[in-house]
């Protein structure tokens, strides 16, 4: 047992020390976020309070996540919303080096009792969906909006018409499952590798229709905070585009990205690429844009993944078993 407290031990210490050492990479050694950091302090003292809203934002952006994860786990273990918070914080600094932040929520069920924590994964993955639902729903009709609208002044959208109408089937076929989980239920267990874990899965099919609405509400009102916390990053970096030319181009934006697999190491690189593409219509500031885009990625990923890897030096996380919620 000292052995194994031991080992957890020097994986969250290995865990915080990587997290700082990105950190460190992404805002001194990468050219992306570099020239971001050097270009804040020419547009602060006019433009500061943008930023001081978008920081404010980011604090009821992931506190909609923790209501989220808080809710869909109220009928199977209590959880303090600051514990939820805490948890969601964690989840993403573990999901930093996964592909799609996939690992998230692995930081979230370290907060509960190892007996409940197979379930608990499916609830968080759950949750998640509720949002990647959000990202399609909203995602969908602005990209074939702007298709429509915008393309023919874009010098070339970086997939193929294949590759976007395999994106729009796929979306498609992931949104009817979202409120069909019954039927994805039964799908997982004719998989014969999941077939022995057919009881730990029923736990999503036993998820009422109405809990699924009030996920998708919460994740509409978080999806809102963002393209706000975009708006308000982008005025920082005095972008002149309007309010709903934003929305087209950042639901079109958080589309694609959500629909191609990618590691977060490399997110900052490809999302400047995507931003060009959807925002070159609207603006010609393209590097004001892409400035915002990925300063907002660094506020509200990489430096909440930071708070998540001192979370995470708990004692009481792994070896958890107070029932509390506390």
């Amino acid at each position: 047992m000292k052995y194994k407290k031991q080992l957890i031990l020097a994986f969250k210490i290995v865990l915080l020390v990587a997290s700082f050492l990105f950190a460190w990479y992404k805002l001194s050694e990468s050219k992306d976020t570099r020239e971001v950091i050097t270009s804040i302090p020419q547009y602060w003292s006019q433009n500061y309070q943008f930023l001081l809203f978008v920081i404010a934002l980011l604090f009821l952006n992931w506190g909609i996540e923790a209501k989220k994860w808080k809710f869909v786990l109220r009928n199977y273990h209590k959880i303090s919303l600051w514990k939820a918070f805490k948890s969601v914080i964690s989840g993403v600094t573990l999901g930093l080096f996964t592909p799609n932040r996939i690992g998230e929520f692995g930081g979230r069920i370290l907060y509960l009792p190892s007996h409940k924590r197979a379930k608990a994964s499916l609830l968080s993955i759950l949750a998640s969906y509720s949002q990647f639902f959000t990202t399609l729903l909203m995602g969908v009709p602005a990209l074939l909006l702007f298709l429509f609208w915008k393309s023919a002044q874009v010098s070339g959208i970086p997939v193929s018409p294949f590759a976007l109408i395999a994106a729009f089937f796929v979306a498609a076929i992931l949104m009817f499952f979202y409120f069909n989980l019954n039927f994805a239920y039964a799908l997982l267990i004719r998989i014969p590798f999941l077939a022995k874990y057919a009881e730990t899965i029923s736990v999503i099919k036993e998820v009422p229709l109405k809990d699924l609405l009030r996920l998708l509400l919460l994740s509409i009102l978080r999806y809102a905070v963002f393209v706000l916390q975009f708006y308000f990053v982008a005025s920082f970096f005095n972008v002149n585009v309007h309010f709903y030319e934003l929305f087209v181009a950042a639901a079109s934006l958080y589309f694609m990205m959500s629909m191609l697999p990618m590691f977060t190491i490399g997110e900052p690189g490809l999302r400047a690429s995507l931003t060009a593409v959807f925002f070159s219509p609207f603006t010609l500031q393209i590097s004001a844009v892409i400035s915002a885009s990925v300063l907002l990625w660094i506020i509200n990923v990489l430096l909440v993944s930071l708070t998540g890897a001192l979370f995470l030096l708990n004692p009481k996380i792994v070896n958890y078993e107070n029932t509390s919620g506390t």
